[in-house]
């Protein structure tokens, strides 16, 4: 199954993707500020989707990102998934890649 987390997901490009990714062998995870905007993407990728997490966060405060990271982390398949991405584009921190390496290692 295909998990996708999209920010900004409630609408313009963010929502265009979600509506695009809906199909019965995804799970979208979709983030928004607009709680109206968002609930109506969601209405329209459940009639698609395996499954659809509201994530409603300002990614503008540090704590709406934290709280982002916490609820993605639940979903550690999606996490786990992008992890050989993160890794190849070296995007985890320098002192962490080892750590990361042996974690999602040991998690696959």
């Amino acid at each position: 199954m295909k998990r996708y987390l999209i920010t900004g997901a409630s609408r313009g490009i963010g929502r265009a993707i979600a509506e695009k990714l809906s199909a019965p062998d995804v799970v979208l995870l979709l983030h928004g500020r607009d709680t109206v905007a968002l609930a109506e993407v969601c209405k329209f990728a459940k009639t698609q989707c395996a499954q659809v997490v509201p994530l409603i966060h300002d990614l503008a405060l540090p704590s709406g990102v934290s709280k982002l990271i916490a609820e993605v982390v639940q979903e550690r398949s999606i996490f786990w998934s992008i992890m050989p991405a993160l890794r190849s584009l070296n995007l985890l921190p320098k002192s962490r890649r080892s750590s990361w390496s042996k974690l999602s290692a040991s998690t696959s």
